[in-house]
C-alpha cells in the first residue's frame, strides 16, 4: 500500500510496502499463531515467555532496519499482538488444566496418602502413570485375630462402626509417618513405606508405626471393654526389600500398589505370629535397618514358600530405650537360651 506523497521520505522519496512482502501481515498472524500453539505446550510458560520477548525485540529491530535503510514499512503491531494473545491464552489454558489436575490428585489421594506425599505427587504427576518401578520398601500387613467370630456376634451396623473406628485410628498412625495405604481387605490393612517418594528410614518408620498401633490397640480395648464389646487383638508382619511399586491395572482403572517376594514374605510373617504368640513379626533386613530405634528378639529360622533357605524372624518388642529393666533382663536371658 502506497503512502500519500506528503509522507514521503527525504532519503527515498516515498515510503512503501514492497511487493515481496504483500500479505505479510495476514501470513505472519497465521504462522505465528500456529507456531505459538504448537511450541508453547512443549517449552512451557517460561520458555514461551523468553521466546515471545525475543521475537518482539527481533521484529521491532528488523522493521526499524528496513524502514531506516530502505524506506520499507511492514506492519509490526498485528504480529506482536498475535504473539501476546497466543502466549496469554495458552498460559491461562495450561494453568487452568494444571490446577484441575492438582485438585484431582489432592482429592483422589488425600484419603490414603499423607499430605506430604500428596504434595509430592502434585509436583510430580508422572508418579501416577500406569506402570511400576523397582524400589526398596518396607511392606506392612496387619490382621485382627479371630475377627470372623467377632463379626458374627455383631449387627451389620455395629460391625461397620467397629471397623471404621479401628481402621481410622490405625490409618492415622500410618499417614503420620508418611506411609502409603495400599488397600483394606475387611479388617486387614496393607501398606508400605518408601514409595512413591524415597524414604531412607522406611524400615524404622514402619517399625515405629507397628509399635504405636499396638499401643493404640490397648486404648481401644479399654474403650471396647467399657462398652461391653469384645476386645480385638492385632497381628502385624513387616518385611524390607526390593519390590515393584506403581500403578497396576488398566488404563481406566488402576491401583497404586506393590508386588514381589518382599511383599509376599511380609504377608506370611503376619500369619506366622499365630504360631509364635507374637504381635509384630519382622524380617532380618527390617531388624538390621531399624535396630537403632527398636528393641527386638530373634524368634527362629523359618521356611518361607518360594525360598530355598530358612529366613530369620524377629519379634518387635518396643521402641529403643523403652523396655522396663525386668523385660530387658528377660530378653537378655532369652537370647542366651536361644
Amino acid at each position: 500500500t502506497r503512502i500519500p506523497m506528503d509522507f514521503a521520505s527525504p532519503l527515498f522519496g516515498q515510503i512503501e510496502s514492497p511487493s515481496p512482502f504483500i500479505g505479510y501481515t495476514a501470513g505472519s498472524i497465521l504462522f505465528l499463531g500456529l507456531l505459538g500453539t504448537l511450541l508453547l505446550p512443549r517449552v512451557g510458560a517460561l520458555g514461551g515467555g523468553v521466546g515471545a520477548i525475543a521475537f518482539l525485540f527481533g521484529s521491532v529491530t528488523l522493521n526499524q532496519h528496513l524502514f531506516v535503510n530502505y524506506g520499507w514499512w511492514l506492519s509490526v503491531s498485528y504480529p506482536i499482538f498475535t504473539i501476546v494473545l497466543v502466549y496469554a491464552g495458552m498460559t491461562i489454558f495450561h494453568y487452568v488444566i494444571e490446577q484441575r489436575d492438582k485438585r484431582f490428585i489432592q482429592s483422589a489421594f488425600s484419603t490414603y496418602l499423607s499430605p506430604k506425599v500428596v504434595e509430592q505427587l502434585v509436583e510430580n504427576p508422572d508418579f501416577l502413570k500406569l506402570g511400576g518401578e523397582r524400589k526398596e520398601i518396607t511392606a506392612f500387613f496387619s490382621d485382627v485375630a479371630g475377627f470372623t467370630s467377632v463379626s458374627e456376634s455383631l449387627t451389620p451396623e455395629e460391625l461397620v462402626h467397629l471397623l471404621n473406628e479401628y481402621l481410622s485410628d490405625m490409618t492415622d498412625i500410618i499417614l503420620r509417618y508418611d506411609g502409603t495405604v495400599d488397600k483394606y481387605e475387611g479388617d486387614a490393612i496393607i501398606a508400605f513405606f518408601g514409595a512413591p517418594h524415597p524414604m531412607p528410614d522406611h524400615a524404622a518408620r514402619c517399625s515405629l508405626v507397628a509399635l504405636e498401633m499396638q499401643e493404640k490397640m490397648v486404648e481401644l480395648r479399654a474403650g471396647w471393654k467399657a462398652r461391653n464389646m469384645k476386645e480385638l487383638f492385632m497381628r502385624i508382619g513387616l518385611n524390607t526389600g526390593p519390590a515393584v511399586v506403581g500403578n497396576m491395572g488398566s488404563n481406566i482403572r488402576m491401583d497404586y500398589t506393590m508386588m514381589g517376594d518382599t511383599v509376599n514374605t511380609a504377608a506370611r510373617f503376619e500369619g506366622a505370629n499365630k504360631e509364635y504368640g507374637s504381635a509384630i513379626m519382622i524380617g532380618q533386613v527390617t531388624y538390621e535397618s531399624a535396630k537403632d530405634v527398636i528393641e527386638a528378639r530373634e524368634l527362629d529360622l523359618i521356611n518361607v514358600v518360594g525360598k530355598a533357605e530358612p529366613v530369620p524372624i524377629y519379634e518387635l518388642v518396643a521402641k529403643k530405650g523403652e523396655l522396663s529393666p525386668e523385660k530387658a533382663k528377660g530378653l537378655e536371658f532369652y537370647q542366651q537360651g536361644l
